[in-house]
């Protein structure tokens, strides 16, 4: 194994921990707290996470 080959391997380890833990936040900011009324942080936080989401698939389907 080269340094080449090492180093995508780290970087498709870290990305998949990356959609991982993402993916966990997300999960965690939809069923983790229930609040009567949704907070504008939270509203934000999601149009962030979706923005982000979308920008790693459109990533992933390009590699």
């Amino acid at each position: 194994m080269n340094a080449g080959e090492y180093f995508e391997m780290i970087i498709n380890i870290l990305m998949g921990l990356t959609l991982i833990v993402l993916i966990m936040i997300f999960f965690y900011m939809i069923y983790g707290e229930k609040e009567e009324t949704p907070s504008p942080t939270k509203k934000v936080t999601l149009k962030i996470f979706r923005g982000i989401s979308a920008g790693l698939y459109r990533f992933y389907v390009l590699m």
